[in-house]
């Protein structure tokens, strides 16, 4: 085990390390896109150093020590739009002033997306999906993954602080309500207590480990070999006190050992309906729900049945949960 956590530790320390020649000042500038006025308290990391602050009043915050060459940066505000970037950090300070615009969130619709499945938790398609706001009424089908996703405007006329969401599947309903949140996105899982006709798929074992850091548990499922990859599936959870937890989506960095010593890097992670196999995005997890996620792992003809280490990063300072001595099935 100590050998492991030595593995993660000096990965963290090689990614924190890299190209440090150099190391110079560098200031951002962050600005509205619409008013190019400039953002204060807007929360800015830079992966390379490991360190997050706020912009001051004039929207400019400032790193002492970035190495020279290519930097990737993170930029959040509650009420904008999550923004990622890269840009090229020159020995020449005084060219080292970078100005970022960020795009406020769309507050004219809100996202609602979620999973629906039997009470054996299995996935239900084409389950009836009902979402109310006053007098405005949208509806979808949930998907062969029993996922469900539409977006909905609140209504001016008759304005209301909740919503009414209604899953019905054949004789089988339940009905839900939420309260509108700050931000754009809801998240809201439906299990029917019924038989799903013609459905005899039997349920796979669940491997149940959890971990729990500032904030965020989150679950791992289970893990199956599906051809040349590993997928594990895990839950995500807001144990807060907070209402609303920002989780941080980015495969990169992302590794699992085998348990034959041998490191995998993540090709692809989703947290709800946020996917990437590249970039970094943001999910919101809200209190009260189970948010479903997703991480593949590409591992060729390599035969193993079990996984001895699992590392999931969830913020961007970081952090990571980490779970052990993970059956694989097949």
């Amino acid at each position: 085990m100590k050998i492991i956590n030595l593995i993660f530790a000096f990965n963290l320390i090689a990614d924190i390390c890299l190209s440090q020649t150099t190391l110079v000042p560098v200031t951002f500038i962050i600005e509205d896109f619409d008013s190019h006025k400039e953002i204060v308290a807007a929360l800015v990391t830079v992966r390379q150093t490991a360190l997050t602050q706020p912009t001051l009043a004039n929207g400019k915050v400032r790193f002492e020590n970035v190495p020279v060459g290519e930097i990737e940066y993170y930029i959040s505000k509650e009420g904008y739009q999550f923004e990622t970037g890269r840009v090229n950090v020159s020995s020449d300070i005084k060219t080292n002033n970078f100005r970022i615009p960020i795009s406020k969130l769309d507050d004219k619709k809100i996202l609602v997306t979620g999973e629906v499945t039997d009470s054996e938790g299995r996935d239900l398609k084409d389950a009836w999906v009902e979402v109310k706001i006053a007098d405005q009424v949208r509806t979808v089908m949930s998907d062969a993954s029993g996922n469900y996703s539409l977006d909905i405007a609140p209504s001016t006329k008759f304005p209301t602080s909740t919503m009414r969401i209604e899953v019905k599947k054949g004789d089988c309903k339940k009905t839900g309500t939420v309260d509108i949140p700050r931000t754009n996105v809801v998240y809201k899982d439906f299990k029917l207590d019924c038989t799903t006709e013609g459905d005899t798929t039997p349920t796979k074992s669940h491997i149940f480990q959890q971990d729990e850091v500032n904030g965020v548990r989150i679950s791992l499922t289970r893990c199956e070999l599906i051809g040349k990859k590993v997928v594990c599936y895990l839950l995500y959870e807001n144990i807060s006190t907070n209402p609303i937890m920002e989780v941080f989506i980015c495969p990169r960095g992302e590794k699992m050992i085998d348990e034959n010593g041998l490191m995998y890097e993540c090709t692809m992670h989703s947290v709800g309906n946020v996917e990437s196999r590249s970039g970094t995005y943001h999910c919101d997890i809200i209190q009260g729900t189970k948010v479903k996620a997703k991480m593949e792992f590409i591992v060729g003809d390599i035969n193993f049945t079990k996984l001895a280490s699992l590392a999931v990063r969830a913020f961007a300072t970081g952090e990571r949960h980490k779970f052990y001595d993970i059956k694989v099935v097949k």
